[in-house]
């Protein structure tokens, strides 16, 4: 495995750690890894929904352009079916 130094951790960073690592029953090592692991997780997390968020614009900027009031009526139509 890899390892990594980091230098001038501001000191309450490190407390911070130390406490989250004691509430969570972890080594402050095993935090930091969660931390960076769970970091990693989001980013590819938001790169994909953002990936999805533009074919969807893709999709729908491929379908023609529906008139308002065309689905207004049709909510109307549809209510008073009821």
């Amino acid at each position: 495995m890899a390892s990594i130094t980091i230098r001038d951790i501001p000191d309450e960073l490190f407390e911070r750690f130390k406490e989250i690592a004691k509430e969570d029953r972890r080594s402050v090592n095993a935090e930091v890894i969660e931390i960076l692991d769970q970091t990693v997780q989001y980013r590819n997390l938001r790169a994909q929904r953002l990936r999805a968020l533009d074919e969807l614009a893709m999709i729908r900027a491929s379908q023609p352009p529906s008139k308002e009031e065309d689905t207004l009526a049709m909510l109307r139509e549809d209510r008073q079916r009821q």
